[in-house]
């Protein structure tokens, strides 16, 4: 499942059919001898049994379903996006969007009514999943470290970085509930799975896949809020509360810091910079088109003439040509020469190594992309993506307005 939505969708249509068959009665096989389904009379009446007794299973598969609370809770979820039919304005995509949301439905369904396993495969079931998804994070990582890839999210790995984010973070809670068990694992193995609970977690904040870990996060306080509850005495259950709520403030606080710092970027005084190369080339200041990332504004110091003279000397890839991400290598170069702090001029291009100017051909327009993400890194690129998607709306952007998106992002769980 965490591998290859292929192998998944394998695996939801062999259990379908084993789904299907299991619960007939199957004693009216030995009526029909293998030598007689030959005949077409006999072979009709075979098929006529079998869709009637498939019939018969799936009613008592149904009503079984009905009364079984969890799995009706969990199928209700595609119920919703069935009544969202009603305000929908595009039937096309709302009926695509039904079909990749129907194992919401299936999958409880399949759970509910199929055969019954024993607890001792169910957690081998569970063990090999994690064991997929520890897999899927070393090919993954591999992956990052050897292609160019200027966002660890759009590497080519089989399945999307979200669904697999939550397959990671699945496979965090299945590990915890492996630790806190008291007689099924032993010892060791609980420090087997400390430690692979940690990787995962380590490994989404690396690759930056921001959705995984901040329904860890809104997960992990849940589960912490709801065991305090339970705790009888009054004043520690007051204590363990305050603390969640200091625990909960304080990232928010640094997240607001970071916000309020890069988007405060210090103004230009363009009388103050100097306005030729070292060659005697006129620079010009280019605040429209490039603006301001990272806390540092992009298109200062631009000599269009020699950074197209020297990058002529450097690659073939034309500056007004697309890279390999298809977007204006002239753009990927100013940006990424503005990432390591350097005038865009011939000075600049002649700092720039060889595995630079494969970068910049690749469609990576900051030099560190492969550092360490950080918290810091993942606020900035949020709020940078959404200050270019206000901007080409044509609306202004304030710090007021990122708290208040902020929040709601962290509240419903979306942010990619």
């Amino acid at each position: 499942m965490p591998l290859s939505k292929y192998t998944m969708s394998l695996f939801q249509f062999s259990t379908l059919f084993f789904w299907l068959w299991h619960g007939v009665d199957a004693e009216f096989l030995q009526k029909y001898p293998s030598p007689s389904l030959w005949n077409p009379v006999i072979l009709f009446r075979f098929l006529g049994d079998v869709f009637k007794r498939v019939f018969i299973a799936l009613i008592r598969k149904f009503s079984e379903f009905f009364r079984n609370k969890p799995a009706m809770a969990v199928a209700s979820i595609f119920l919703l996006h069935i009544l969202g039919l009603i305000y929908t304005t595009d039937f096309n995509y709302a009926l695509k969007d039904l079909r990749t949301k129907l194992p919401l439905f299936i999958l409880p369904l399949f759970i509910a009514t199929g055969p019954r396993i024993s607890i001792r495969t169910f957690y081998w079931i569970l063990t090999f999943f994690i064991a997929a998804v520890v897999g899927g994070s070393i090919f993954r990582l591999i992956l990052f470290m050897n292609l160019p890839a200027a966002d660890s999210r759009a590497l080519s790995a089989h399945t999307s970085h979200i669904r697999y984010s939550l397959n990671a973070v699945y496979a965090v809670f299945i590990l915890i509930f492996f630790i806190k068990s008291k007689e099924t694992v032993k010892t060791s193995l609980k420090i087997v799975f400390v430690i692979t609970a940690i990787w995962l977690v380590a490994f989404m904040a690396y690759m930056n896949y921001t959705t995984g870990i901040v329904i860890f996060a809104f997960i992990s306080i849940l589960l912490l809020v709801f065991y305090t509850l339970k705790i009888k005495n009054l004043g520690q259950k007051v204590t363990a509360l305050i603390a969640i709520g200091i625990f909960i403030m304080l990232p928010l606080i640094y997240i607001l810091s970071i916000g309020y710092n890069f988007l405060n970027t210090p103004k230009v005084e363009f009388s103050k910079l100097e306005k030729y190369t070292a060659s005697g080339n006129s620079y010009y200041h280019d605040t429209t088109n490039f603006k301001t990332r990272k806390g540092k504004w992009v298109g200062l110091y631009i000599c269009d003439k020699e950074l197209r003279q020297a990058w002529a000397k450097r690659s073939s890839l034309s500056p007004d040509s697309l890279d390999k991400k298809k977007q204006l290598t002239r753009s990927t170069l100013i940006t990424y020469l503005a990432s390591k702090d350097l005038r865009k001029d011939a000075h600049g291009i002649g700092q720039l190594s060889n595995n630079d100017i494969r970068n910049i051909e690749n469609g990576i327009n900051t030099f560190d992309y492969k550092k360490l993400p950080g918290l810091q890194s993942q606020v900035e690129d949020f709020i940078e993506a959404y200050r270019r998607y206000r901007l080409i709306d044509g609306m202004p952007i304030s710090m007021t307005q990122i708290q208040i998106q902020w929040f709601n992002v962290l509240n419903i769980g979306v942010l990619r």
